[in-house]
């Protein structure tokens, strides 16, 4: 968070292995809602759930298009992205600026956010835990 902006980190799974969830360690403590589940007992994929003609960039592009409705991206420099007018049309050049076509500012922005992004999980991640987990261990576990 920051004065005139904030982030929030939410991951939406279009679709896992559900090998890889088990890759997730369990925390020592958690709510009883949960009831000691996998990950896996949980957590969904968004392509299960979504109308068989919608693809994966659909999902992307309608999110995105969803959040434009309230919110306005801005660059590093604070200043409004310059993207098309309408949520739609705005969300659409986002996501072919994350694929690295539109204008080079945009395309640029919008890669600069992801690097960052990926530096910051990077961090977080350093931070909770050095331990190290063998996939064997875990499914011997079982």
């Amino acid at each position: 968070m920051a004065r005139l902006r904030w982030v929030h980190h939410t991951s939406w799974l279009w679709d896992h292995a559900s090998e890889s969830m088990d890759l997730l360690s369990v925390p020592p403590t958690m709510p009883d809602y949960r009831a000691s589940r996998r990950h896996d007992d949980f957590v969904v994929r968004i392509r299960d759930l979504a109308p068989e003609e919608l693809s994966r960039t659909g999902f992307e592009t309608d999110m995105l298009a969803s959040m434009l409705r309230h919110f306005r991206p801005v660059g590093r420099d604070g200043e409004p992205l310059a993207t098309p007018d309408g949520a739609e049309a705005e969300a659409e050049a986002l996501v072919g600026a994350a694929a690295g076509h539109g204008p080079a500012r945009l395309v640029a922005e919008v890669q600069a956010a992801w690097s960052d992004a990926v530096g910051e999980h990077e961090a977080a991640s350093s931070r909770k835990s050095t331990r190290q987990l063998d996939p064997g261990q875990i499914a011997a576990d079982r």
